[in-house]
């Protein structure tokens, strides 16, 4: 049971789950009978589970509009951000090790596979265990001009701007900032950070929770302008002046330590494992798992000249330092490459000891590559990603049907077009015509498409005389 999927309570009908409590013991779920206001049930007041779902009941649990645009991503070849749960076949041992590492609760995976075997879809499908499991959750994909792995602050902005943390839809540090509140343990206590700790203090005193604050006046006034600013300042979305807004969190009493300025030096590695680490911390602080940092397309680092690559191998290593323990590293931490000021070089990567941090680093095969996750990630920590072959097509062209029918109910269509289906798929694959999942479902969604918008045109499509498949197409609606 996890965030999103759909569920029937005794006493108040459908609903979808919204948050996963306790483990799984206690669920928030949106009733649309009360209005969809969240609503607090316990996994015991719902039925036991039956027997494993069907293709069909997977996709029938899609809403028509989530179901289309879970057709509409396979048909662009792109992966769906809705329905992968109806849509993934041949991953359950993958699917293990990803969840063992979010029970371990720290630890590093990388995951090499070649082009289709669907490593951004097994990403998301982590993306979605994690935040089931009660993980918060960021995210990013290398590119060359935008997130060159060689500018850590470009690539710790880019996972800022996509950071979920469970219990709000909203992304970036506010959302966890506002779950925190005022405690001592992070303003001048234990967990007391140099950049997430003055945030935290002036968003505190913007929205009246500090003590010694005036009652609460939301994000208006001086109060509310600083608070925006640190904010924008510690996800790196802006270039404020670091002297200007210690000078300007001064007057407005805050005693903690001065956050330092984050300039984008290709040496800074250890100051974007340093706010990274601190952010799993205070995570955990707020009551869930720790953070998840999701990495896609490590292989554009193939394409950057010898320093360049050089660089980007030690933005690696210094994320694999604050998610691994010492003892499990493939290099020596003293040997990275330290940026910035005499005061930037003297923060550690790792805030704080053990911080819950799990990093998930994905990569098309390339020696170049290769050599560099192995200098960073242990090789025992290495996930190969075969293609999916032939013998996992029948079930994926049947999960495609069921997503189809979910996008536009209707009467069913005729009984032996999913069998023809299935196998134009596999004498597609046999010709060499497609050679990834992501080419076949894309071959079924078109296929489909054809049968119900123009069918009298599928069964020459699929090698089939005419009036094999003899129905009426599901009426568009």
């Amino acid at each position: 049971m996890g965030p999103g999927q759909r569920l029937v309570h005794p006493a108040h009908g459908p609903g979808v789950v919204l948050r996963v409590l306790d483990g799984g013991a206690r669920l928030l779920v949106a009733f649309p009978s009360r209005n969809n206001v969240p609503w607090l049930v316990r996994a015991a007041e719902l039925p036991e589970a039956g027997p494993a779902a069907t293709p069909a009941a997977a996709a029938e649990a899609l809403s028509p509009a989530d179901a289309r645009a879970a057709l509409e991503a396979l048909r662009l070849g792109v992966v769906p951000r809705v329905g992968l749960g109806a849509l993934t076949v041949g991953r359950e041992a993958e699917r293990a090790r990803i969840g063992g590492l979010l029970e371990a609760g720290r630890g590093a995976l990388a995951v090499i596979g070649p082009y289709g075997a669907g490593k951004s879809q097994l990403l998301e499908i982590a993306r979605a265990d994690a935040i089931a499991r009660g993980w918060a959750v960021a995210g990013l994909s290398f590119d060359a001009i935008e997130r060159p792995p060689t500018h850590p602050l470009r690539l710790y902005a880019a996972l800022m701007a996509d950071l979920r943390v469970p219990g709000s839809a909203q992304p970036g540090l506010l959302p966890l900032l506002r779950q925190l509140g005022p405690r001592p343990a992070l303003l001048g206590g234990p967990l007391t950070h140099r950049w997430l700790s003055a945030a935290l203090w002036a968003s505190c005193r913007a929205e009246g929770s500090l003590p010694e604050a005036a009652p609460a006046r939301g994000l208006a006034g001086e109060e509310g302008a600083l608070s925006a600013d640190l904010i924008d300042f510690v996800e790196a979305r802006s270039h404020h002046d670091p002297g200007a807004l210690a000078a300007r969190l001064h007057r407005a009493g805050y005693r903690g330590p001065r956050p330092l300025g984050l300039p984008d030096y290709r040496t800074f590695g250890q100051i974007m494992a340093h706010l990274l680490s601190g952010l799993a911390a205070w995570c955990a602080a707020a009551g869930h798992q720790g953070l998840l940092l999701l990495l896609d397309e490590a292989e554009s680092a193939a394409r950057l000249p010898p320093l360049a690559r050089a660089f980007a191998a030690d933005v690696l290593r210094y994320l694999a330092l604050a998610a691994l323990p010492a003892e499990a590293l493939p290099f020596s931490a003293e040997g990275l490459r330290a940026g910035g000021h005499p005061a930037h070089q003297a923060v550690p990567a790792c805030a704080f000891p053990g911080p819950p941090l799990a990093l998930i680093a994905a990569s098309t095969p390339d020696p170049g590559v290769e050599d560099a996750l192995a200098h960073a990630i242990p090789e025992d920590m290495w996930l190969r990603l075969p293609l999916l072959g032939p013998k996992h097509l029948p079930a994926l062209a049947a999960r495609v049907g069921a997503l189809a029918a979910a996008a536009r109910p209707g009467p069913p269509p005729p009984a032996g077009l999913e069998p023809a289906l299935t196998q134009a798929v596999l004498r597609a694959y046999a010709a060499g015509q497609v050679q990834t999942p992501r080419e076949a479902a894309r071959l079924l969604v078109e296929a489909w498409d054809l049968w119900r918008w123009r069918p009298a045109l599928l069964p020459r499509a699929l090698g089939l005389p005419p009036g094999a498949l003899d129905a009426d197409p599901v009426t568009p609606t």
